[in-house]
Parts: C-alpha cells; structure tokens; sequence
C-alpha cells in the first residue's frame, strides 16, 4: 500500500467543522494523494502456465507547500522504484496558493464520514464498476492557523470536486513548460556545431502529411518546430511547412544536390497564416 503525504510533521489532528473553515482564508498546503490498483492476467496460455494474475500498487503525490516554496510531484511505481521532481518556485508557489484561497477552492461541501473526510462518491447503483481497477484520492488542504480539510474519492470526472480542473490546470502547464530539461535529449547532445563553410538543410512537413523535404536556408536561428513559408510543387506556389530537423553539411555531404534543393523564404508570421487560412 503506498504512503500518503497529507500531513507535514508528526501526528494527525482531527478535521475541523466545515463552519470552522471560512470562504477566502489562506491555504498554506494542498496535498493529492493518488492511489491506483490494478489486477492483470495472462494474454497468452503460455503465461496463464506459469502464473494466475498480479496486483499493481501505484501511487502518485502533489504537494504545494508555501513555507518550503515547492511544488513536489511524485510516483511510487514499484517496491524500489519512486521518481520524484521537486520545483522550487516561491513566488510562483505563494501567488498559485494566493489564487486558490481567494477563489474559495473546491468551494462545493459534502458529507463528513466519522473520520473528518468529505466522501464526495456517494454510492451509485447505476454505476458499472471494474473489479480489477480501481482508483481513489485523499485531497489534504492545510489553512493558516493549523485548520485542515481532507477530501476523498475515485479519481474520476464524477468523483472529483467540480472545479478540480481549475486546480489542476496551472500545475500541468508547469509541469510541460518545465518538462525534463534537456540535456538528456539525442536532440541536445547530438546536435553538430556549425562551420563556416557548412550548409543548412532544414527537413519540413506540410499539413496532413508525414513525408518530410530538405529545403535550403541561411537563418541559421530557424529550429525544429518554426513554422516557415516554401514553394512548394512544379509551380512553386507558396505555402507554410513546419520544420521537423535542422542539419548541417559541408557540400560534398549534402543529402540533396544543391542545384535541386529549394529555399525556405522565410519564417511564417501571423499575416501569413491568415492569408494561408483565406486562399
């Protein structure tokens, strides 16, 4: 069973009463705790020989914590197995919880059980559940002068607070912006440096089609993912790529004949696009 975050430091003190808890009062800590079990089979009669089916026991954390200025998100994959990604942010951290108190965050109340926890999946006769997977959650939200509030669930559309997207859109869009840096990457580390003499032969897609083209340029600042403008066909016409690789070449290495290689004009600005769009 994986562990939850909930509480910072020792011991676990009693929920307060809803009433305690009042419309804009600053939150200091939101943790989700994510739980997910899974049984799986064999596919094949070869693997139903040597074992009937397992268990998966996966985890994953979000914790936002104003004293420490973090947002810590985390996955218990397996026995041995935690990937964890802490992002240190203060003012980021402080405004993001800010935002939550004032906008009265998961502003709906719900049913307390003995244990201080509103159960927002109420039970649901019509409901049609799978045996071997199931999904929960325990929302902890920590208020200024020690007051909590706990949440809890299956992780679905149904039961989940109304406006669980509001919270969790900022923190997606953190974490792609952020993503895993990029060191890492064949596209980093296996990048050539550019000699005076090479040439740049940038490779492009067109919409709706995977093929991709080597066209010539001397913008030695295009990157992989510009948008560009190339003529394109027997006649030329004018029309928008998007650049898939940038490579360079000394000219008795070129991928394809010079002469034969088109050029790329420039890169796509917004006036472009909407002429594109129109024609």
């Amino acid at each position: 069973m994986c562990d939850t975050h909930s509480q910072k430091g020792d011991g676990n003190p009693a929920a307060p009463s809803q009433r305690a808890i009042r419309i804009g009062m600053q939150i200091d800590r939101i943790c989700v705790d994510y739980h997910r079990t899974e049984k799986s089979y064999p596919k094949t009669k070869k693997e139903a020989s040597s074992w009937q089916y397992f268990f998966w026991d996966y985890c994953e954390h979000l914790v936002i914590d104003r004293d420490f200025g973090t947002i810590e998100l985390s996955q218990e994959v397996d026995e041995g197995c935690t990937v964890l990604h802490t992002y240190r942010m203060r003012e980021t951290v402080v405004s993001l919880l800010d935002h939550f108190s004032s906008s009265n965050l998961f502003f709906a109340r719900h049913p307390m059980n003995e244990q201080g926890v509103e159960q927002l999946d109420a039970e649901d006769a019509d409901l049609i559940k799978d045996p071997d997977h199931k999904t929960s959650y325990l929302i902890t939200i920590q208020y200024k002068k020690g007051l909590q509030r706990l949440l809890a669930g299956r992780y679905d559309k149904d039961g989940l607070p109304d406006d669980f997207s509001d919270f969790m859109n900022p923190i997606f869009a953190l974490v792609q912006h952020y993503g895993a840096g990029e060191m890492i990457f064949p596209s980093t580390y296996e990048k050539k440096p550019r000699r005076k003499s090479d040439l740049i032969y940038c490779s492009v897609s067109f919409e709706n089609s995977y093929t991709t083209y080597y066209y010539l340029t001397e913008d030695d600042s295009i990157t992989a993912g510009d948008l560009v403008v190339v003529p394109a066909g027997r006649d030329n016409r004018l029309t928008v790529a998007k650049v898939t690789k940038v490579e360079y070449f000394a000219a008795e290495d070129v991928p394809f004949p010079i002469e034969k290689t088109k050029k790329i004009l420039r890169r796509c600005t917004d006036e472009d696009l909407k002429q594109f769009a129109e024609t």
